[in-house]
C-alpha cells in the first residue's frame, strides 16, 4: 500500500495516479460499455509517465524578484496546462500539452 506522502495527484486527471486502472480493467470497462451503451472506447493507451510529455520550451523567463513564486518546471507547466473537464482530461491522458503555460506563479498568499 502506497503512503499519504508517496501518493500523487495524476497530471492528466483526476484522482491518484496509482489507483489508475491496469489495462485489463480498462478492457473490462469497455466490455460493460459496450454492452450498456452499444459503443466501447476505441483506445486503450495507457497514460503517458510525466517525464514522457514532450513539452516546448518555455519562450519567457521570471523575473528575478519573482523567483520564488513563479516556476517554469516541466511537472508545473503540464499540471496547469489543464481543467479537469472531460475534454481537458482526454487531451492531458493523450499527452497533448502543447497549451501549457509558459510559466507558474504560486503566490504566497
Amino acid at each position: 500500500m502506497t503512503s499519504v506522502q508517496e501518493r500523487r495527484r495524476s497530471y492528466w486527471g483526476w484522482g491518484w495516479a496509482e489507483k489508475f486502472p491496469d489495462r485489463t480493467a480498462r478492457e473490462a470497462l469497455g466490455g460493460q460499455l459496450m454492452t450498456m451503451l452499444g459503443f466501447a472506447p476505441s483506445r486503450l493507451d495507457d497514460p503517458r509517465e510525466l517525464a514522457q510529455v514532450e513539452l516546448s520550451a518555455s519562450r519567457v523567463e521570471a523575473p528575478d524578484a519573482l523567483a520564488e513564486v513563479i516556476s517554469a518546471s516541466p511537472e508545473d507547466r503540464i499540471r496547469h496546462t489543464y481543467g479537469r473537464a472531460y475534454p481537458d482530461v482526454l487531451r492531458g491522458f493523450r499527452g497533448d500539452f502543447a497549451s501549457a503555460p509558459d510559466l507558474v506563479a504560486r503566490p504566497r498568499t
